[in-house]
């Protein structure tokens, strides 16, 4: 006990003081006990989806509460509580009822959706005061946007494996294995296919071929034509068994998935072949009666756990290639839209799955990267392990998605393709006038409450308001209907804005509710009834009939009074844009009318004929040069003329005197054909040794000084002038010593021609064994002193041999015999001394140009054309060696006279 000493003049004091003290205990007390930190806050949500049209539930349980008082707050986000976007907020406050509470809460879907999927319910509880949050908890959900289901006749697709009910597995390849798969999908459980024609009121089944089955896709197909490992139909397969058997309705609804196998398994880098194909599917459809397909586009082909182990790089030049694929894909099938005259509605899968790997929390996917199925990188096969939770799995194996996702699916594929109804009262929202119906609430046709039967609210009931729609604060009459709503006159404008509120019927109003009598437009003083000039501009003086000169046109030519230039123009003649007619014109100002006029463009100056024509518009020979620069004016028709106007046979280039058609040598003068007299001398310098060079000294000369190309033995060397000469060394070929060299030269077409012999010494040869004197045969087999094969003559050898006869007598004078044979020994051995030259025995034969010249001057025609100008030169031909007779053959020298048996053997 607290024991307080006051004087008694501050009594009243103290004690006014401790009662202060005990009212702010008694208000602090309270707040104390609210906030003992044992509080605890759950939410259950009716359910992890919904869709806009439903009413979305949830119940808060409510722990560790004490006698004080809390407030709970409400709050729904889009996306993530910490970052997204607040939707709905309330609160409630939560009186002291014991230590556990349940608090329900629940509000329309169409209040919280905001056309995306993800969103957050977060409960808080506060303090009473809201100044401290002890406790909250979130839960996460999924909204779809609420539809009204499209009634296609049928549902046909074409596909892989991520739309195949069972083509596959009733195939003989029986794939995949089920189980694990679930009743031969690749899949545990429905896929998206089935699942969206459920929804929209249609059954379909697997087929291939003639069958009425209208799911004919196919796993492992690809786009385009033919079959995959000669067995899987491709798409374009796929669509021609079905259009060879069915034909589309144009209600019918025929979809297209494609695309997966072609970019992982067929290693297709070029998106645009797929997205051809797909067009080329397409269009066999529509040439088979279809008018409405669904084509969806690729997801996130590189999020695949078959694409896990590649590199970075690789995953994001996937990812790069499934953009340019989705981005082509919409293009083009907007355009083929458009060509075909079709519906073609794309649905973009890549966001939508995106969305469920980054946010898979929001759908119940706990593990977006990994298989539910052990199977390597391949299909899943009876044994492999399976999670427990493969519900909780975006892929069953390496490539396919679970049932779940197939689930997800399917909602997201109905969204893009039913008709939008957010509030779910039946009515589309784009002729929902009351987009916010509460639900379960009975709506007309245009979506609103029967309850709410003044929609205007313009104070009369719907069913006897005749103006419907009456705007806000607008007055009314009985029916409903204010002054913007009526038409007293029956003209079509209403009365609020009715400037000639009597028109008379059948008069045509204008916006002002004014008919042609009752207004003068124009303000021309002439009414509209009466002005056959409407649209006279301010201040213009008019005729009674209320025109002003630019509205008159007295020609008819079609140019207004006030700028036709040419006012009496013929009638029936076109005019140009001031009024006047080609008959009335003369634009070149050669005097003469455009009407007339054969060259309306002749140049100002130039002087015209009758037809409007000068010199240089005209062309009286016809070879495409003006007779102002023709130069032969009469050129023959059909000649090829040249800029100045001259044929072949009109002129003379080196005007020479003779035509250049007749001309052989154009570009040079001559007087043979029109070619010059070339002449080309050659003399040679013998060469003194085996191995030394000869020279060849040549001069050329041609009829008109012209240039000449020189070439020796075929080879091009050189130009030479006229009258030029050039010395030119030939060397020895080997294996030869006489060699004859044609000198030629060339002008033109035209050449000349001259050949010189030359000869090398040769080696000595040893000299051979002295052989008996008599008849002999040289090594070579030919005799040394013939050429033609003949046994030599007496003469040949000199006088040697004797007659038959001389032998005779020279037997029977021995003495004398022998004496004549010593002194012809003698004489014979001095002759063999000296060694015939080459020259003695061999002159070869000189071609000269002269000769031919001399020829060509006193012959009656002229030189032919050299054929040789147009060909390619002849192959260089070395002039065969012309063995040389070969001298006597000599006698070996002796010292001793032959014996008679030799003289005479």
């Amino acid at each position: 006990m607290i024991h307080v000493y006051a004087p008694g003049r501050h009594r009243s004091v103290v004690l006014s003081l401790l009662l202060m003290l005990q009212l702010l205990l008694v208000a602090w007390i309270p707040s104390v006990v609210s906030a003992t930190g044992n509080e605890s806050v759950s939410i259950a949500a009716d359910a992890s989806e919904f869709d806009s049209g439903q009413s979305i539930g949830w119940n808060v349980t409510l722990a560790g509460l004490d006698a004080g008082g809390y407030t709970l707050v409400t709050e729904f986000y889009q996306g993530y509580s910490n970052n997204g976007t607040l939707r709905n907020t309330s609160s409630v406050t939560i009186p002291p009822s014991g230590s556990t509470q349940v608090v329900s809460g629940s509000i329309y879907g169409y209040l919280v959706w905001n056309g995306t999927y993800e969103y957050t319910l977060r409960v808080e509880l506060w303090d009473s005061s809201q100044t401290n949050l002890l406790a909250a908890d979130e839960v996460e959900m999924v909204i779809w946007q609420h539809t009204i289901p499209i009634s296609p006749s049928k549902f046909i697709v074409f596909g892989d494996s991520l739309s195949d009910m069972g083509n596959a597995y009733n195939s003989i390849a029986r794939l995949p294995q089920s189980p694990p798969y679930w009743n031969g999908r690749f899949a545990d459980g429905p896929i998206w296919a089935e699942l969206v024609s459920q929804q929209i009121g249609l059954t379909i089944s697997h087929g291939e071929g003639s069958s009425s089955g209208t799911n004919r896709a196919y796993g492992g197909a690809r786009s385009g034509g033919g079959r995959t490992s000669f067995v899987i139909p491709n798409t374009g397969t796929q669509v021609l068994e079905y259009t060879n058997n069915h034909w589309l309705q144009q209600t019918d609804l025929a979809v297209i998935w494609i695309g997966g196998n072609d970019f992982l398994g067929g290693g297709q880098e070029n998106p645009q072949v797929v997205v051809n194909n797909i067009a080329d599917h397409v269009t066999v459809l529509n040439q088979n009666g279809g008018q409405q397909f669904l084509i969806l586009d690729m997801p996130s082909l590189d999020r695949t756990p078959n694409y896990a182990d590649e590199s970075d790089s690789d995953k994001q030049a996937m990812h790069a290639r499934m953009l340019d694929y989705n981005s082509r894909l919409a293009n083009d099938m907007a355009a083929l839209a458009i060509s075909l005259s079709v519906s073609i509605q794309v649905v973009e899968m890549l966001d939508m799955f995106e969305t469920m790997v980054l946010n898979g929390s929001f759908y119940g996917i706990t593990n977006p990267t990994d298989t539910a199925c052990d199977s390597g990188d391949g299909l899943c096969e009876q044994g492999d392990a399976i999670v427990p939770n493969p519900e909780e799995y975006i892929f069953f194996d390496g490539l396919h998605p679970t049932a779940t996702t197939h689930l997800l699916v399917a909602h997201y594929v109905l969204e893009q393709i039913n008709t939008p109804d957010t509030d779910g009262d039946g009515v589309d929202d784009s002729a929902d006038l009351c987009p916010s119906t509460p639900l379960g609430d009975a709506v007309n046709h245009l979506g609103c409450r029967l309850a709410d039967l003044d929609s205007d609210n313009d104070g009369v009931n719907d069913a006897d308001d005749r103006c419907p729609n009456t705007p806000d604060g607008a007055t009314v009459d009985q029916d409903g209907c204010a002054e913007s709503q009526k038409d007293d006159d029956g003209d079509g404008v209403m009365n609020d804005v009715d400037s000639c509120p009597d028109t008379p019927i059948d008069e045509q109003a204008d916006v002002s509710g004014c008919s042609a009598s009752q207004r003068d437009t124009d303000g021309d003083g002439v009414n509209d009834d009466l002005d056959d000039c409407p649209g006279t501009d301010p201040g213009a003086a008019v005729n009674v009939y209320g025109c002003a000169d630019n509205q008159m046109d007295y020609d008819w030519d079609g140019v207004m009074n006030d700028v036709d230039i040419c006012p009496f123009t013929p009638s029936g003649e076109s005019v140009d844009p001031q009024g006047c007619s080609l008959s009335q014109l003369d634009t070149d100002g050669d005097g003469v009318t455009d009407d007339n006029d054969t060259c309306p463009l002749t140049p100002a100056g130039e002087v015209a004929d009758a037809r409007g024509c000068s010199l240089s518009q005209l062309d009286g020979d016809g070879d495409g040069v003006s007779d102002a620069l023709d130069e032969c004016p009469l050129t023959p028709p059909g000649e090829t003329v040249n800029a100045r106007g001259c044929a072949a046979l009109e002129r003379d280039t080196d005007g020479d005197g003779r035509m250049d058609d007749v001309d052989e040598c154009v570009d040079l003068r001559g007087s043979i054909r029109g070619c010059p007299i070339l002449s080309v001398e050659v003399s040679s310098e013998q060469p003194g040794e085996t191995d030394a060079s000869a020279l060849l000294n040549v001069t050329a000369t041609c009829e008109q000084g012209c240039n000449m190309s020189l070439s020796i033995a075929g080879e091009p060397l050189t130009e030479i002038a006229d009258g030029e000469s050039v010395t030119v060394p030939v060397e020895r070929p080997e294996g030869q010593y006489h060699l004859t060299v044609e000198v030629r030269i060339d002008a033109g077409s035209t050449w000349a021609s001259s050949e010189e012999s030359i000869s090398w010494p040769e080696p000595e040869v040893p000299p051979e064994d002295v052989q008996q004197p008599g008849p002999q045969t040289p090594d070579d087999g030919s005799d040394s002193g013939s050429t033609n094969g003949e046994q030599p003559t007496a003469a040949d050898d000199g006088g040697w041999q004797a007659s038959g006869n001389v032998v005779q007598i020279l037997m029977a004078i021995f003495f004398i015999v022998s004496i004549i044979a010593v002194l012809g020994m003698i004489i014979r051995q001095s002759r063999g001394a000296r060694t015939p030259r080459a020259e003695d025995w061999f002159k070869g034969p000189v071609a000269s140009t002269i000769e031919v010249e001399r020829d060509l001057r006193t012959a009656v025609q002229p030189v032919a054309p050299n054929p040789e100008l147009f060909q390619q030169p002849p192959p260089v031909q070395q002039i065969p060696e012309q063995p040389y007779p070969s001298p006597p053959p000599e006698q070996a020298e002796s010292d001793e006279l032959p014996s008679i048996d030799g003289l005479f053997d």
